[in-house]
Protein backbone atom coordinates (compact mmCIF):
# COMPACT_ATOMS: atom_id res chain seq x y z
CA UNK A 1 0.00 0.00 0.00
CA UNK A 2 1.22 3.51 -0.87
CA UNK A 3 2.39 5.34 2.24
CA UNK A 4 0.14 8.32 2.85
CA UNK A 5 0.68 9.13 6.53
CA UNK A 6 3.98 10.05 8.09
CA UNK A 7 2.35 9.48 11.47
CA UNK A 8 -1.08 9.21 13.07
CA UNK A 9 -2.06 8.76 16.71
CA UNK A 10 -4.80 8.93 19.31
CA UNK A 11 -4.23 10.67 22.64
CA UNK A 12 -6.45 11.00 25.69
CA UNK A 13 -6.24 13.44 28.56
CA UNK A 14 -4.78 11.62 31.58
CA UNK A 15 -3.45 14.49 33.68
CA UNK A 16 -5.26 15.02 36.99
CA UNK A 17 -5.23 18.80 36.83
CA UNK A 18 -8.78 19.71 37.79
CA UNK A 19 -9.46 23.43 37.87
CA UNK A 20 -10.56 24.84 41.22
CA UNK A 21 -12.42 27.63 39.43
CA UNK A 22 -14.72 26.86 36.49
CA UNK A 23 -16.93 28.94 34.20
CA UNK A 24 -19.82 28.46 31.78
CA UNK A 25 -21.44 25.55 33.63
CA UNK A 26 -18.25 23.74 34.56
CA UNK A 27 -15.63 24.50 31.91
CA UNK A 28 -12.98 23.12 31.51
CA UNK A 29 -13.58 20.25 33.95
CA UNK A 30 -16.80 19.35 32.13
CA UNK A 31 -14.70 18.54 29.04
CA UNK A 32 -11.54 17.09 30.60
CA UNK A 33 -13.16 15.03 33.35
CA UNK A 34 -16.60 14.01 32.07
CA UNK A 35 -17.86 10.43 31.99
CA UNK A 36 -16.50 10.27 28.43
CA UNK A 37 -12.73 10.52 28.05
CA UNK A 38 -11.55 13.59 26.13
CA UNK A 39 -8.83 13.15 23.52
CA UNK A 40 -7.44 14.12 20.13
CA UNK A 41 -6.77 12.35 16.84
CA UNK A 42 -3.69 13.68 15.05
CA UNK A 43 -2.12 12.88 11.72
CA UNK A 44 0.55 14.19 9.37
CA UNK A 45 0.74 13.34 5.68
CA UNK A 46 3.98 12.48 3.94
CA UNK A 47 5.79 15.19 2.05
CA UNK A 48 5.06 15.53 -1.64
CA UNK A 49 7.95 16.90 -3.67
CA UNK A 50 7.65 18.64 -7.01
CA UNK A 51 9.06 15.59 -8.76
CA UNK A 52 6.21 13.25 -7.86
CA UNK A 53 3.13 15.45 -8.13
CA UNK A 54 0.52 14.57 -10.78
CA UNK A 55 1.62 15.84 -14.15
CA UNK A 56 -1.53 17.58 -15.39
CA UNK A 57 -3.61 20.24 -13.65
CA UNK A 58 -6.25 22.61 -14.96
CA UNK A 59 -7.19 25.82 -13.12
CA UNK A 60 -9.91 28.28 -14.11
CA UNK A 61 -9.29 31.77 -12.68
CA UNK A 62 -12.58 33.70 -12.58
CA UNK A 63 -11.92 37.35 -11.71
CA UNK A 64 -14.27 40.22 -10.88
CA UNK A 65 -13.51 43.24 -13.08
CA UNK A 66 -16.46 45.41 -12.07
CA UNK A 67 -16.04 49.14 -11.48
CA UNK A 68 -15.38 48.75 -7.75
CA UNK A 69 -12.10 47.00 -8.57
CA UNK A 70 -10.74 50.43 -9.47
CA UNK A 71 -10.83 51.45 -5.79
CA UNK A 72 -7.44 52.43 -4.41
CA UNK A 73 -5.72 50.51 -1.62
CA UNK A 74 -3.37 51.97 0.97
CA UNK A 75 -0.31 51.67 -1.25
CA UNK A 76 -1.90 53.72 -4.01
CA UNK A 77 -2.55 50.79 -6.32
CA UNK A 78 -6.06 49.74 -7.33
CA UNK A 79 -7.59 46.42 -6.34
CA UNK A 80 -7.38 45.38 -9.99
CA UNK A 81 -3.66 46.10 -10.10
CA UNK A 82 -3.12 43.96 -7.02
CA UNK A 83 -5.09 41.08 -8.52
CA UNK A 84 -3.33 41.19 -11.88
CA UNK A 85 0.03 41.35 -10.10
CA UNK A 86 -0.79 38.15 -8.19
CA UNK A 87 -2.14 36.41 -11.29
CA UNK A 88 1.11 37.16 -13.10
CA UNK A 89 3.12 35.81 -10.16
CA UNK A 90 1.06 32.62 -10.29
CA UNK A 91 1.67 32.20 -14.02
CA UNK A 92 5.41 32.75 -13.54
CA UNK A 93 5.50 30.12 -10.78
CA UNK A 94 3.70 27.61 -13.00
CA UNK A 95 6.14 28.24 -15.84
CA UNK A 96 9.05 27.68 -13.46
CA UNK A 97 7.55 24.37 -12.27
CA UNK A 98 7.18 23.21 -15.86
CA UNK A 99 10.79 24.15 -16.59
CA UNK A 100 12.21 22.39 -13.52
CA UNK A 101 9.91 19.36 -13.17
CA UNK A 102 7.92 19.04 -16.39
CA UNK A 103 4.66 19.72 -14.56
CA UNK A 104 1.81 20.47 -16.93
CA UNK A 105 -0.48 23.18 -15.54
CA UNK A 106 -3.18 24.49 -17.84
CA UNK A 107 -4.80 27.81 -16.93
CA UNK A 108 -7.79 29.67 -18.25
CA UNK A 109 -8.60 33.24 -17.18
CA UNK A 110 -11.96 34.94 -17.50
CA UNK A 111 -13.02 38.30 -16.08
CA UNK A 112 -16.58 39.37 -15.39
CA UNK A 113 -18.61 42.49 -14.70
CA UNK A 114 -22.02 42.47 -16.37
CA UNK A 115 -20.39 40.61 -19.27
CA UNK A 116 -17.86 37.79 -19.60
CA UNK A 117 -14.39 38.72 -20.88
CA UNK A 118 -12.44 35.63 -21.93
CA UNK A 119 -8.80 36.59 -21.43
CA UNK A 120 -7.44 33.24 -22.63
CA UNK A 121 -8.71 29.64 -22.70
CA UNK A 122 -6.96 26.65 -21.12
CA UNK A 123 -3.31 26.96 -22.03
CA UNK A 124 -0.27 25.01 -20.84
CA UNK A 125 1.93 27.41 -18.90
CA UNK A 126 5.52 27.24 -20.13
CA UNK A 127 8.43 29.64 -20.09
CA UNK A 128 7.98 30.24 -23.84
CA UNK A 129 4.44 31.57 -23.60
CA UNK A 130 4.13 32.94 -20.07
CA UNK A 131 5.10 36.52 -20.89
CA UNK A 132 2.43 36.91 -23.56
CA UNK A 133 -0.18 35.49 -21.16
CA UNK A 134 0.92 37.92 -18.45
CA UNK A 135 0.45 40.80 -20.89
CA UNK A 136 -3.12 39.62 -21.53
CA UNK A 137 -3.80 39.57 -17.79
CA UNK A 138 -2.30 43.00 -17.44
CA UNK A 139 -4.89 44.41 -19.85
CA UNK A 140 -7.87 43.53 -17.62
CA UNK A 141 -9.69 46.74 -16.71
CA UNK A 142 -12.46 47.40 -14.17
CA UNK A 143 -15.62 48.46 -16.00
CA UNK A 144 -19.28 47.86 -15.20
CA UNK A 145 -21.63 46.20 -12.66
CA UNK A 146 -21.23 42.79 -10.97
CA UNK A 147 -23.14 39.79 -12.32
CA UNK A 148 -22.19 36.78 -10.19
CA UNK A 149 -24.88 34.60 -11.77
CA UNK A 150 -23.35 35.11 -15.20
CA UNK A 151 -19.85 34.31 -13.92
CA UNK A 152 -20.94 31.07 -12.20
CA UNK A 153 -22.84 29.84 -15.26
CA UNK A 154 -19.86 30.56 -17.49
CA UNK A 155 -17.51 28.72 -15.12
CA UNK A 156 -19.75 25.65 -15.20
CA UNK A 157 -19.89 25.72 -18.99
CA UNK A 158 -16.10 26.02 -19.38
CA UNK A 159 -15.25 23.41 -16.73
CA UNK A 160 -17.85 20.88 -17.88
CA UNK A 161 -16.55 21.04 -21.43
CA UNK A 162 -12.96 20.65 -20.27
CA UNK A 163 -13.72 17.82 -17.83
CA UNK A 164 -15.58 15.89 -20.51
CA UNK A 165 -12.53 15.94 -22.76
CA UNK A 166 -9.96 15.47 -19.96
CA UNK A 167 -11.53 13.28 -17.23
CA UNK A 168 -8.24 12.49 -15.47
CA UNK A 169 -6.99 16.07 -15.20
CA UNK A 170 -7.17 17.67 -11.74
CA UNK A 171 -9.57 20.58 -12.31
CA UNK A 172 -10.09 23.56 -9.97
CA UNK A 173 -12.14 26.74 -10.16
CA UNK A 174 -10.96 29.85 -8.29
CA UNK A 175 -13.50 32.68 -8.07
CA UNK A 176 -12.71 36.18 -6.82
CA UNK A 177 -15.04 39.10 -6.13
CA UNK A 178 -14.84 42.27 -4.06
CA UNK A 179 -18.53 43.07 -3.63
CA UNK A 180 -22.17 42.14 -4.04
CA UNK A 181 -24.18 41.05 -7.06
CA UNK A 182 -25.56 44.31 -8.49
CA UNK A 183 -27.19 42.83 -11.61
CA UNK A 184 -28.60 39.39 -12.31
CA UNK A 185 -29.59 36.93 -9.59
CA UNK A 186 -28.60 37.90 -6.03
CA UNK A 187 -30.37 35.29 -3.90
CA UNK A 188 -27.65 33.18 -2.27
CA UNK A 189 -29.71 29.97 -2.24
CA UNK A 190 -30.41 30.26 -5.95
CA UNK A 191 -26.80 31.14 -6.76
CA UNK A 192 -25.46 28.23 -4.67
CA UNK A 193 -27.30 25.81 -6.96
CA UNK A 194 -25.25 27.14 -9.88
CA UNK A 195 -21.98 25.95 -8.29
CA UNK A 196 -20.77 22.76 -9.94
CA UNK A 197 -19.78 20.24 -7.26
CA UNK A 198 -17.91 17.93 -9.67
CA UNK A 199 -14.65 19.76 -8.92
CA UNK A 200 -13.28 21.94 -6.09
CA UNK A 201 -14.29 25.60 -6.04
CA UNK A 202 -12.49 28.30 -4.05
CA UNK A 203 -14.41 31.54 -3.44
CA UNK A 204 -12.31 34.53 -2.42
CA UNK A 205 -13.77 37.66 -0.87
CA UNK A 206 -11.46 40.53 -1.81
CA UNK A 207 -11.54 43.46 0.61
CA UNK A 208 -13.99 44.37 3.34
CA UNK A 209 -17.05 45.12 1.20
CA UNK A 210 -17.73 41.66 -0.23
CA UNK A 211 -20.80 39.53 0.47
CA UNK A 212 -19.48 37.08 3.08
CA UNK A 213 -22.81 35.31 3.54
CA UNK A 214 -23.06 34.62 -0.18
CA UNK A 215 -19.52 33.29 -0.57
CA UNK A 216 -19.91 31.16 2.54
CA UNK A 217 -23.10 29.69 1.09
CA UNK A 218 -21.44 29.03 -2.29
CA UNK A 219 -18.60 27.14 -0.57
CA UNK A 220 -20.80 24.89 1.54
CA UNK A 221 -19.70 21.63 -0.12
CA UNK A 222 -16.82 19.77 1.53
CA UNK A 223 -14.53 20.27 -1.49
CA UNK A 224 -15.23 24.00 -1.69
CA UNK A 225 -13.61 26.77 0.30
CA UNK A 226 -14.29 30.39 1.24
CA UNK A 227 -11.30 32.68 1.80
CA UNK A 228 -11.26 36.29 2.94
CA UNK A 229 -8.49 38.66 1.88
CA UNK A 230 -8.86 41.42 4.44
CA UNK A 231 -5.63 43.16 3.59
CA UNK A 232 -5.11 43.54 -0.15
CA UNK A 233 -1.34 43.68 0.20
CA UNK A 234 -1.45 40.13 1.63
CA UNK A 235 -3.47 38.62 -1.22
CA UNK A 236 -0.44 36.70 -2.47
CA UNK A 237 -0.25 34.86 0.85
CA UNK A 238 -3.81 33.58 0.49
CA UNK A 239 -3.26 32.60 -3.13
CA UNK A 240 -0.02 30.88 -2.15
CA UNK A 241 -1.80 28.58 0.30
CA UNK A 242 -4.55 27.83 -2.24
CA UNK A 243 -2.08 26.96 -5.01
CA UNK A 244 -0.01 24.85 -2.61
CA UNK A 245 -3.08 22.82 -1.64
CA UNK A 246 -3.95 22.27 -5.31
CA UNK A 247 -0.54 21.31 -6.70
CA UNK A 248 0.59 19.18 -3.76
CA UNK A 249 -2.76 17.58 -2.96
CA UNK A 250 -2.58 13.98 -1.77
CA UNK A 251 -6.11 13.33 -0.53
CA UNK A 252 -8.86 14.83 -2.65
CA UNK A 253 -11.74 13.79 -0.38
CA UNK A 254 -11.36 11.98 2.95
CA UNK A 255 -13.63 10.53 5.60
CA UNK A 256 -12.68 9.94 9.24
CA UNK A 257 -14.83 7.17 10.73
CA UNK A 258 -14.81 6.53 14.48
CA UNK A 259 -15.82 3.25 16.12
CA UNK A 260 -16.70 3.20 19.84
CA UNK A 261 -16.29 6.94 20.10
CA UNK A 262 -17.17 10.32 18.63
CA UNK A 263 -15.35 13.09 16.78
CA UNK A 264 -16.17 16.81 16.82
CA UNK A 265 -17.61 18.31 13.62
CA UNK A 266 -17.05 22.07 13.77
CA UNK A 267 -19.43 22.79 10.88
CA UNK A 268 -22.34 21.18 12.72
CA UNK A 269 -21.09 21.88 16.24
CA UNK A 270 -21.91 18.27 17.02
CA UNK A 271 -20.17 15.09 18.14
CA UNK A 272 -20.52 12.56 15.32
CA UNK A 273 -19.10 9.22 14.19
CA UNK A 274 -18.00 10.37 10.72
CA UNK A 275 -16.69 13.63 9.28
CA UNK A 276 -15.60 14.52 5.75
CA UNK A 277 -12.51 16.54 4.88
CA UNK A 278 -10.94 17.48 1.56
CA UNK A 279 -7.96 19.01 -0.25
CA UNK A 280 -5.20 17.68 2.02
CA UNK A 281 -1.73 18.54 0.72
CA UNK A 282 1.59 16.89 1.43
CA UNK A 283 3.08 17.46 4.91
CA UNK A 284 -0.17 18.90 6.24
CA UNK A 285 -1.03 18.18 9.87
CA UNK A 286 -4.53 18.01 11.32
CA UNK A 287 -5.88 17.56 14.84
CA UNK A 288 -9.46 16.69 15.79
CA UNK A 289 -11.08 16.49 19.22
CA UNK A 290 -12.54 13.07 20.08
CA UNK A 291 -14.20 11.40 23.06
CA UNK A 292 -14.99 7.84 24.12
CA UNK A 293 -16.56 6.06 27.07
CA UNK A 294 -13.78 3.46 26.96
CA UNK A 295 -10.54 4.85 25.54
CA UNK A 296 -9.17 1.37 24.95
CA UNK A 297 -12.03 0.42 22.63
CA UNK A 298 -11.87 3.34 20.21
CA UNK A 299 -10.74 2.77 16.63
CA UNK A 300 -10.43 5.31 13.82
CA UNK A 301 -10.49 4.44 10.10
CA UNK A 302 -9.39 6.97 7.51
CA UNK A 303 -10.88 6.56 4.04
CA UNK A 304 -9.76 8.74 1.18
CA UNK A 305 -9.83 9.42 -2.53
CA UNK A 306 -6.36 9.74 -3.96
CA UNK A 307 -5.50 11.43 -7.21
CA UNK A 308 -2.53 10.18 -9.21
CA UNK A 309 -3.18 12.11 -12.42
CA UNK A 310 -3.54 8.97 -14.51
CA UNK A 311 -6.72 7.23 -13.38
CA UNK A 312 -10.08 8.35 -12.04
CA UNK A 313 -10.08 8.85 -8.26
CA UNK A 314 -11.22 5.88 -6.19
CA UNK A 315 -11.97 5.79 -2.45
CA UNK A 316 -10.02 3.30 -0.33
CA UNK A 317 -9.05 2.63 3.27
CA UNK A 318 -5.86 4.58 3.90
CA UNK A 319 -5.20 4.04 7.61
CA UNK A 320 -6.58 2.47 10.79
CA UNK A 321 -5.57 3.82 14.20
CA UNK A 322 -6.13 2.42 17.68
CA UNK A 323 -5.31 3.85 21.08
CA UNK A 324 -2.17 2.78 22.89
CA UNK A 325 -1.89 3.42 26.66
CA UNK A 326 0.61 6.00 27.94
CA UNK A 327 4.17 4.74 28.04
CA UNK A 328 5.99 3.94 31.26
CA UNK A 329 8.78 6.35 32.12
CA UNK A 330 11.69 4.01 32.88
CA UNK A 331 13.75 6.95 34.16
CA UNK A 332 11.43 7.33 37.12
CA UNK A 333 12.18 5.20 40.17
CA UNK A 334 8.52 4.45 40.73
CA UNK A 335 7.84 3.80 37.02
CA UNK A 336 5.00 6.26 36.93
CA UNK A 337 2.82 6.62 33.85
CA UNK A 338 3.55 9.55 31.57
CA UNK A 339 0.55 11.83 31.80
CA UNK A 340 -0.96 13.62 28.82
CA UNK A 341 -2.30 17.14 29.34
CA UNK A 342 -4.82 18.16 26.66
CA UNK A 343 -6.07 21.28 28.41
CA UNK A 344 -5.19 23.53 25.40
CA UNK A 345 -7.46 21.38 23.23
CA UNK A 346 -10.27 21.75 25.76
CA UNK A 347 -9.88 25.50 25.21
CA UNK A 348 -9.98 24.90 21.45
CA UNK A 349 -13.14 22.83 21.86
CA UNK A 350 -14.92 25.59 23.75
CA UNK A 351 -13.59 28.22 21.31
CA UNK A 352 -15.06 26.35 18.34
CA UNK A 353 -18.39 25.89 20.10
CA UNK A 354 -18.61 29.63 20.79
CA UNK A 355 -17.50 30.50 17.24
CA UNK A 356 -20.26 28.35 15.82
CA UNK A 357 -22.87 29.98 18.03
CA UNK A 358 -21.61 33.41 16.95
CA UNK A 359 -21.62 32.45 13.25
CA UNK A 360 -25.28 31.44 13.47
CA UNK A 361 -26.18 34.78 15.04
CA UNK A 362 -24.07 36.73 12.53
CA UNK A 363 -25.95 35.11 9.63
CA UNK A 364 -29.23 36.34 11.11
CA UNK A 365 -27.87 39.79 11.92
CA UNK A 366 -29.67 41.41 8.97
CA UNK A 367 -32.99 41.09 10.80
CA UNK A 368 -32.49 42.66 14.22
CA UNK A 369 -35.15 42.09 16.85
CA UNK A 370 -35.29 41.95 20.63
CA UNK A 371 -34.66 38.19 20.71
CA UNK A 372 -31.61 38.52 18.45
CA UNK A 373 -30.26 41.33 20.60
CA UNK A 374 -30.82 39.28 23.76
CA UNK A 375 -28.98 36.29 22.29
CA UNK A 376 -26.07 38.48 21.19
CA UNK A 377 -25.85 40.09 24.63
CA UNK A 378 -25.80 36.70 26.37
CA UNK A 379 -23.19 35.33 23.99
CA UNK A 380 -21.01 38.42 24.40
CA UNK A 381 -21.08 37.96 28.17
CA UNK A 382 -20.00 34.32 27.70
CA UNK A 383 -17.27 35.31 25.24
CA UNK A 384 -15.91 37.93 27.61
CA UNK A 385 -15.96 35.53 30.56
CA UNK A 386 -14.27 32.80 28.53
CA UNK A 387 -11.58 35.12 27.11
CA UNK A 388 -10.67 36.44 30.54
CA UNK A 389 -10.49 32.88 31.89
CA UNK A 390 -8.30 31.80 28.96
CA UNK A 391 -6.00 34.82 29.36
CA UNK A 392 -5.52 33.97 33.04
CA UNK A 393 -4.69 30.38 32.07
CA UNK A 394 -2.11 31.61 29.56
CA UNK A 395 -0.59 33.88 32.21
CA UNK A 396 -0.41 31.23 34.93
CA UNK A 397 0.97 28.49 32.67
CA UNK A 398 3.54 30.77 31.02
CA UNK A 399 2.10 30.32 27.52
CA UNK A 400 2.38 33.95 26.44
CA UNK A 401 4.49 32.96 23.42
CA UNK A 402 2.36 29.92 22.54
CA UNK A 403 0.96 30.63 19.04
CA UNK A 404 -1.77 28.01 19.47
CA UNK A 405 -3.22 29.60 22.60
CA UNK A 406 -2.73 33.10 21.17
CA UNK A 407 -4.77 32.16 18.10
CA UNK A 408 -7.62 30.88 20.29
CA UNK A 409 -7.59 34.14 22.27
CA UNK A 410 -7.56 36.14 19.03
CA UNK A 411 -10.51 34.16 17.65
CA UNK A 412 -12.59 34.91 20.73
CA UNK A 413 -11.52 38.56 20.90
CA UNK A 414 -12.38 39.21 17.24
CA UNK A 415 -15.74 37.46 17.66
CA UNK A 416 -16.54 39.36 20.85
CA UNK A 417 -15.82 42.73 19.27
CA UNK A 418 -17.46 42.20 15.87
CA UNK A 419 -20.63 40.34 16.88
CA UNK A 420 -23.59 42.61 16.21
CA UNK A 421 -21.66 44.80 13.75
CA UNK A 422 -22.84 45.24 10.19
CA UNK A 423 -19.87 43.23 8.91
CA UNK A 424 -19.80 40.65 11.71
CA UNK A 425 -20.40 37.66 9.43
CA UNK A 426 -17.30 38.49 7.36
CA UNK A 427 -14.95 38.28 10.35
CA UNK A 428 -16.69 35.56 12.36
CA UNK A 429 -17.24 33.14 9.46
CA UNK A 430 -13.59 33.49 8.49
CA UNK A 431 -12.39 32.86 12.04
CA UNK A 432 -14.64 29.82 12.39
CA UNK A 433 -13.53 28.39 9.04
CA UNK A 434 -9.80 29.06 9.40
CA UNK A 435 -9.78 27.48 12.87
CA UNK A 436 -11.95 24.54 11.80
CA UNK A 437 -9.97 23.81 8.63
CA UNK A 438 -6.70 24.68 10.38
CA UNK A 439 -5.65 27.07 7.65
CA UNK A 440 -2.46 29.09 7.49
CA UNK A 441 -3.89 32.58 6.98
CA UNK A 442 -6.57 34.26 9.06
CA UNK A 443 -8.19 37.65 8.52
CA UNK A 444 -7.40 40.15 11.26
CA UNK A 445 -9.44 43.33 11.71
CA UNK A 446 -7.92 46.68 12.52
CA UNK A 447 -9.07 48.42 15.66
CA UNK A 448 -11.36 50.58 13.54
CA UNK A 449 -13.21 47.41 12.50
CA UNK A 450 -13.87 46.44 16.11
CA UNK A 451 -16.43 47.63 18.65
CA UNK A 452 -13.76 48.63 21.14
CA UNK A 453 -12.69 51.91 22.76
CA UNK A 454 -9.29 53.48 21.99
CA UNK A 455 -6.26 51.67 23.36
CA UNK A 456 -5.07 52.90 26.73
CA UNK A 457 -1.47 53.82 27.26
CA UNK A 458 -0.51 53.93 30.86
CA UNK A 459 2.62 55.26 32.54
CA UNK A 460 4.10 53.29 35.42
CA UNK A 461 7.46 53.69 37.10
CA UNK A 462 8.45 56.45 34.69
CA UNK A 463 8.00 54.35 31.57
CA UNK A 464 5.14 53.55 29.26
CA UNK A 465 3.60 50.14 28.90
CA UNK A 466 2.04 50.50 25.48
CA UNK A 467 -0.55 48.27 23.84
CA UNK A 468 -0.42 48.55 20.05
CA UNK A 469 -2.64 47.46 17.23
CA UNK A 470 -1.74 44.68 14.80
CA UNK A 471 0.58 45.27 11.88
CA UNK A 472 -2.11 45.15 9.24
CA UNK A 473 -3.44 48.66 9.76
CA UNK A 474 -2.08 51.39 11.99
CA UNK A 475 -4.92 52.91 13.97
CA UNK A 476 -5.50 56.64 13.76
CA UNK A 477 -7.90 56.42 16.72
CA UNK A 478 -7.20 58.94 19.50
CA UNK A 479 -5.02 57.43 22.21
CA UNK A 480 -5.80 57.81 25.89
CA UNK A 481 -2.96 58.04 28.35
CA UNK A 482 -3.41 57.17 31.97
CA UNK A 483 -0.82 57.66 34.68
CA UNK A 484 -0.59 55.96 38.04
CA UNK A 485 0.00 58.65 40.67
CA UNK A 486 2.88 57.71 42.88
CA UNK A 487 3.50 59.40 46.28
CA UNK A 488 6.58 61.51 46.61
CA UNK A 489 9.01 60.19 49.22
CA UNK A 490 7.83 61.32 52.62
CA UNK A 491 10.11 63.78 54.42
CA UNK A 492 11.60 62.43 57.58
CA UNK A 493 9.90 63.67 60.74
CA UNK A 494 12.52 64.92 63.21
CA UNK A 495 11.22 66.64 66.27
CA UNK A 496 12.50 66.66 69.81
CA UNK A 497 10.93 63.65 71.46
CA UNK A 498 10.72 65.64 74.67
CA UNK A 499 8.45 68.23 73.04
CA UNK A 500 4.72 67.68 73.31
CA UNK A 501 3.62 67.78 69.64
CA UNK A 502 0.12 68.87 70.62
CA UNK A 503 1.02 71.81 72.89
CA UNK A 504 4.60 72.52 71.82
CA UNK A 505 5.62 72.73 75.48
CA UNK A 506 8.83 71.16 76.69
CA UNK A 507 8.24 68.05 78.78
CA UNK A 508 11.17 65.83 79.51
CA UNK A 509 8.84 62.97 80.50
CA UNK A 510 6.94 63.06 77.19
CA UNK A 511 8.56 60.92 74.56
CA UNK A 512 6.15 61.86 71.76
CA UNK A 513 5.80 59.70 68.63
CA UNK A 514 8.98 57.77 68.02
CA UNK A 515 10.57 58.19 64.58
CA UNK A 516 10.87 54.45 64.07
CA UNK A 517 7.18 53.92 64.83
CA UNK A 518 6.15 56.61 62.37
CA UNK A 519 8.44 55.20 59.69
CA UNK A 520 7.04 51.76 60.34
CA UNK A 521 3.53 53.05 59.72
CA UNK A 522 4.67 54.84 56.58
CA UNK A 523 6.46 51.73 55.30
CA UNK A 524 3.37 49.60 55.90
CA UNK A 525 1.22 52.09 54.00
CA UNK A 526 3.69 52.21 51.11
CA UNK A 527 3.86 48.40 51.01
CA UNK A 528 0.08 48.18 50.84
CA UNK A 529 0.03 50.76 48.06
CA UNK A 530 2.67 48.81 46.11
CA UNK A 531 0.66 45.59 46.43
CA UNK A 532 -2.46 47.42 45.28
CA UNK A 533 -0.55 48.86 42.32
CA UNK A 534 0.85 45.43 41.41
CA UNK A 535 -2.64 43.94 41.47
CA UNK A 536 -3.97 46.91 39.51
CA UNK A 537 -1.09 46.56 37.06
CA UNK A 538 -1.77 42.84 36.56
CA UNK A 539 -5.47 43.53 36.03
CA UNK A 540 -4.51 46.22 33.52
CA UNK A 541 -2.20 43.92 31.59
CA UNK A 542 -4.79 41.13 31.52
CA UNK A 543 -7.77 43.37 30.87
CA UNK A 544 -9.82 42.50 27.81
CA UNK A 545 -10.20 46.17 26.93
CA UNK A 546 -6.44 46.42 26.31
CA UNK A 547 -6.00 43.05 24.62
CA UNK A 548 -3.56 43.15 21.72
CA UNK A 549 -4.19 41.04 18.61
CA UNK A 550 -1.31 38.94 17.34
CA UNK A 551 1.07 40.48 14.84
CA UNK A 552 1.59 37.08 13.20
CA UNK A 553 0.33 36.89 9.63
CA UNK A 554 0.29 33.10 9.72
CA UNK A 555 -1.18 30.61 12.20
CA UNK A 556 0.31 27.63 14.07
CA UNK A 557 -0.97 25.42 11.25
CA UNK A 558 1.59 26.61 8.68
CA UNK A 559 4.01 24.12 7.12
CA UNK A 560 7.38 24.75 5.47
CA UNK A 561 5.91 23.83 2.08
CA UNK A 562 3.07 26.33 2.40
CA UNK A 563 5.45 29.01 3.66
CA UNK A 564 7.62 28.51 0.56
CA UNK A 565 4.69 28.77 -1.85
CA UNK A 566 3.32 31.81 -0.02
CA UNK A 567 6.65 33.56 -0.40
CA UNK A 568 6.92 32.53 -4.04
CA UNK A 569 3.45 33.80 -4.98
CA UNK A 570 3.29 36.76 -2.63
CA UNK A 571 6.78 38.15 -3.15
CA UNK A 572 7.39 41.48 -4.78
Amino acid sequence: MQQIFENSEIKFHTAENKFEETILSGFPNDILFSTEHFGVFKFKLVSKSSTNIPKTYAILLNVDCSASMSDLSKDGRTKMQHVTHILKRILSSFAEMHKLHGTNILVSVIAFDDKIHEIFSFTKITEDIVESLKNMVNDIEPLESTNIELALNKATQICDEYKKENPTHYLHHIFLTDGYATVGESNQEVLSKLVNQNYPNVFIGFGKQHNALLLSCLSNDVRNDYRFIDNIEHSGIVYGEIIQNILYSIIDIGCISVKNGLIYDWKLNQWVTDISIANLAGSCERTFQIKAEDMYEIEIDFYGTLFDGNTLPEEKLLDSVVYYPPLIDLNEDENQDITVDLTPYAFRQKTQELLHEASILSKNDVSKDSLQYEKETTLKDNLKQFLKFMMNYVEKTDKKTDKFMKLLCDDIYVTLNTLGNQESSMWILNRESSQGKQQTYKATPSRRDLSVPPILRRQTNNHYMTQTTNIYEASDTPVLRREITRHASDAEFTFDTRTDPFSGDFNENFRGVQNNSLHHLIEEEEAEEEVEEEVEEEEYINSIENYELSNNIDTPYITDEIAYMMKNIGGD
